[in-house]
């Protein structure tokens, strides 16, 4: 990337993002007038970030996804929400102030601002890992990127891709891959994916402490929260990745903090659905939780307006997220492929895949919970994962028990809600029977109730009383010490940790008067360090391993068997056309190539430069068909094994013509 490219990336995404910003926080103020802190800004983001999404899934469907056309769109967005916000507010007058919220004890402030930093080291630590080789997460490599980077080079997002032989990633719903994309647009890299999760534990630390601020709790809040994103599972797939499961929870958070705000109202409820329906929008294991959730929301309303609530958050649940339901609902005739649906007359068809065994298959087999599910929450949540999930148990039962105060039980039922439907969703003990290897894996899918239940801990009135307590500060502070040091923590951690505390401790002392002289100057400096930041990723992602001699191709089309690990094979411009080979079928169902003759004419018809052949990482339908893939291969006289590493890849250059001679 040049200097040029990379100015021409900053323009764009300035051009993009401060009238998105400065709209969504006008549209705020005519919406809530009155609101402010922390559940005005969450406001602002939700608002900013469903409109970008709305804005971009307009172009992708229109097949005008590129960088132009989408920094205008935003920009003509956000001009839209600033005239909307610069009219009257929806109410005159904004409703009498209530009591003010207790004031937070000086010391429970300072722990969970020492909390803030923590976890801002600890996720810090692999983010900068991730921008000086790149993103190695797994599912970042099998279909998190690969989507984002597709959605760049098709311009569009209404087309499938798939990405391996169980089609479910095909049919996913894409909001934060669709964000990712947008940055590759602005920038002509990915260099902005690493960085977009810390962002979004922003949002979820932010959605915390405003949920209990308003009762004087927003430390212990925050805290209580904080114990997830801090767990081994999260901490190690979220920072530096393209993984979402952060996202989810973070908009699961804000939905809550909107939508128990004391000065909530039926825009705030609204809102609060579209927080939620963001969710659903990024995750299918959301899906019951945000439904439970937005069950919850409407609940809040008053008793005469329940009806508008109901409405208000059904239309935020399908603005958020309603997309990707509708193209597969278009594509396949199924908003849900990855379930068939057939009740009474309706049956909505479904590809073949292999069945997920479930968590609660192995409810009362106490055995394989004593040998294999007990270790792998240790391995997923820590030494302390007891404390966290009976800590999610307990706030969402004392919510539901709590008396007077109808939104908390409603919410706590919706924790138990996302709890069963976690339990109950398929692949969440993958593996073979009697040995479920995968658990460790999927406990990031309990996110939603995880997050839940632990911001609703401290916030019922029979639990007030003990979490008011200095000794519930220390002990949950200790406890996220001790999750955290469960991860990996070396010497770079504990230096960002004194290097966080040193700028907290210098802002306090030394506060810079905000004059457009030292935001110019701020501005440039970050510029200038953004080009350095991004000049050395790109120099050094992915120049190593396996895939490094794709890295410098372009405009390659690149067929891959075996491992779904492909993203590496995209190079640094990410304009190769990366493809699992496979035949498609019918309901769009994905399935190996059954003869050598199809198999060369798939590769034919592909107009493929490159083969990359590799073992599979997993067991599944394409687990025994690699060999005889090569084999094929190998057969032809116009292909040719240009690489061996350790004998596990082979990379084959297919020279046109290729023909069926050999097979």
């Amino acid at each position: 990337m040049t200097l040029g490219r990379y100015l021409i990336g900053v323009v764009l995404l300035a051009v993009a993002v401060a009238p998105l910003a400065v709209g969504a926080r006008a549209a705020r103020r005519r919406l809530l007038p009155g609101w402010s802190c922390g559940a005005a800004r969450i406001a602002a983001i939700v608002i900013a970030v469903a409109v970008a999404l709305l804005a971009t899934e307009a172009l992708g469907f229109a097949s005008l996804l590129y960088p132009l056309p989408l920094a205008l769109a935003w920009a003509a967005a956000g001009l839209a929400l600033r005239w909307y916000g610069r009219r009257a507010p929806l109410r005159p007058a904004a409703q009498p102030p209530g009591p003010s919220p207790p004031r937070e004890r000086p010391a429970a402030r300072l722990v969970a601002l020492a909390a803030v930093v923590l976890l801002a080291a600890q996720w810090g630590t692999l983010t900068i890992s991730a921008l000086h080789h790149g993103m190695l997460g797994s599912d970042t490599l099998r279909y998190h990127e690969p989507v984002a980077a597709r959605f760049v080079q098709d311009h569009s997002i209404d087309h499938l891709h798939f990405l391996a032989g169980d089609p479910v990633n095909t049919f996913l719903p894409f909001n934060s891959e669709l964000l990712h994309s947008a940055g590759i647009l602005f920038m002509g890299s990915d260099v902005l994916s690493p960085l977009f999760n810390i962002g979004w534990l922003g949002l979820a630390l932010g959605a915390a402490w405003t949920l209990g601020r308003s009762r004087g709790l927003g430390a212990l809040v925050l805290l209580a929260v904080a114990l997830l994103p801090a767990a081994p599972n999260l901490a190690a797939s979220g920072p530096g990745s393209g993984n979402n499961d952060i996202v989810g929870a973070a908009l699961v958070l804000a939905a809550m903090a909107l939508a128990l705000e004391p000065r909530r109202s039926i825009p705030a409820l609204g809102l609060a659905g579209v927080a939620a329906g963001l969710a659903v929008g990024t995750k299918p294991t959301f899906a019951v939780t945000t439904i439970a959730l937005g069950i919850a929301i409407a609940a809040c309303a008053p008793a005469g307006r329940r009806g508008r609530a109901w409405a208000l958050v059904a239309a935020g649940l399908l603005a958020g997220g309603g997309a990707w339901y509708l193209r597969n609902l278009i594509l396949v005739g199924n908003p849900v492929p990855w379930w068939h649906i057939h009740v009474g007359p309706l049956n909505l068809p479904a590809p073949p895949r292999p069945p997920g065994t479930t968590l609660a298959h192995y409810a009362t087999n106490f055995k394989v919970w004593s040998d294999v599910l007990v270790p792998e929450l240790d391995d997923a949540l820590g030494p302390l994962w007891w404390g966290i999930g009976g800590l999610a148990a307990l706030g969402a039962v004392l919510a539901i028990a709590a008396p007077g105060r109808r939104a908390l039980r409603w919410f706590g039922a919706a924790g138990v809600v996302a709890a069963v439907a976690y339990a109950l969703t398929p692949n969440t003990a993958d593996g073979p029977e009697g040995f479920p290897i995968f658990f460790e894996f999927t406990v990031r899918y309990a996110a939603g109730a995880l997050a839940i239940g632990l911001a609703l801990a401290p916030l019922s009135r029979r639990a007030e009383r003990v979490a008011r307590s200095g000794w519930t500060l220390a002990v949950l502070a200790v406890a996220l010490v001790i999750t955290v040091a469960a991860g990996n923590v070396d010497g770079r951690t504990v230096l960002l940790i004194a290097l966080g505390a040193a700028v907290v401790i210098g802002r306090r002392l030394f506060r810079a008067p905000r004059r457009p002289v030292a935001i110019a100057a701020a501005g440039v400096a970050a510029v200038a360090i953004g080009w350095a930041v991004t000049s050395n990723y790109l120099d050094n992602r992915y120049a190593s391993g396996p895939y490094a001699w794709a890295n410098g191709l372009h405009r390659q089309r690149i067929a891959v068997a075996g491992s779904t690990k492909q993203y590496q094979l995209y190079g640094r411009e990410l304009s190769n056309r990366v493809q699992y080979m496979g035949r498609r079928g019918a309901d769009g169902a994905f399935g190996p190539i059954p003869s050598c003759a199809e198999w060369r004419r798939e590769l034919a018809s592909g107009r493929y430069r490159y083969l990359v052949i590799t073992p599979p990482e997993l067991l599944g339908a394409f687990s025994s068909v690699t060999t005889r893939e090569a084999r094929w291969t190998a057969s032809d006289p116009h292909a040719v094994a240009v690489l061996h590493p350790a004998a596990r890849i082979v990379v084959f250059r297919l020279d046109r013509p290729r023909t069926e001679q050999g097979c």
